[in-house]
């Protein structure tokens, strides 16, 4: 229960990893749990996936992440978080210190998320994990999310596959490419990115020496972007790039 929850975590003073995963977990957890966490001082890693954690607690867990001094692994994937947790979730990235990764793919986290996280990337100095695929991101805020990159030197790893952005977001990203010297894995696969943006990103590519692995695949890519992408692959074969032709 939550009370049990949090009665051991606030005894507890060793314990550093917290999977409790796949537990059919409720907001009274959700709640439990934020309200240890600003005690808490030895959590590295919390899971909370797979469970039925809504903005009821979320919300919590967010701001509680805010004070927490310790933990550095947060996953939240695959519950029924919406944006009110995403832009709490964001605010809190903008003054903590120590968090190193957060998933929190597989949720209903739409644009007013993705605003909240750009703006505390340009302020974060820790983490370097991000997955937030799986969501409703557009472009709406995939653009200001590609953007922040240039002001960010610390995120390695980037997911938002499975989301809905397209060109305009393309476009943001060929530009971040240009200036962010930091990111080197990034999952753009399962979009609506298109031949322009897809030039625009193979030409971008020149100019980068960070990115290591870039997944365009499951896009709309047509044949101009593809023979650029490429082109691009046989000059960087230190570069693992995937992409395909969209298929009728």
């Amino acid at each position: 229960s939550g009370a049990a929850l949090l009665t051991a975590l606030e005894s507890n003073s060793a314990l550093e990893t917290l999977d409790l995963s796949s537990n059919e977990l409720n907001d009274l957890s959700g709640y439990a749990l934020a309200a240890a966490l600003p005690h808490n001082k030895t959590l590295a890693s919390i899971n909370l996936s797979y469970n039925q954690l809504t903005d009821e607690s979320g919300v919590s867990v967010a701001k509680a992440l805010a004070s927490n001094k310790g933990l550095s692994l947060l996953t939240l994937a695959v519950n029924q978080l919406n944006d009110l947790t995403g832009m709490a979730l964001g605010e809190a990235l903008a003054v903590n210190k120590t968090l190193r990764a957060l998933e929190i793919f597989g949720n209903q986290l739409g644009d007013k998320t993705g605003m909240a996280i750009a703006e505390a990337l340009q302020k974060n100095a820790s983490l370097i994990t991000l997955n937030l695929s799986m969501n409703w991101l557009s472009d709406n805020s995939g653009e200001v999310l590609a953007q922040s990159l240039a002001k960010n030197a610390t995120l390695i790893t980037l997911v938002l596959s499975r989301n809905q952005l397209s060109d305009k977001t393309g476009f943001a990203m060929s530009a971040a490419f240009e200036s962010n010297k930091t990111l080197s894995m990034l999952d753009l696969s399962l979009n609506w990115f298109g031949d322009s943006s897809g030039v625009a990103i193979a030409k971008s590519l020149d100019r980068n020496t960070s990115l290591i692995s870039l997944d365009l695949r499951e896009n709309a890519l047509g044949e101009k972007s593809v023979k650029a992408l490429t082109k691009a692959k046989k000059r960087h074969s230190r570069l693992r790039l995937e992409f395909d032709l969209e298929s009728d």
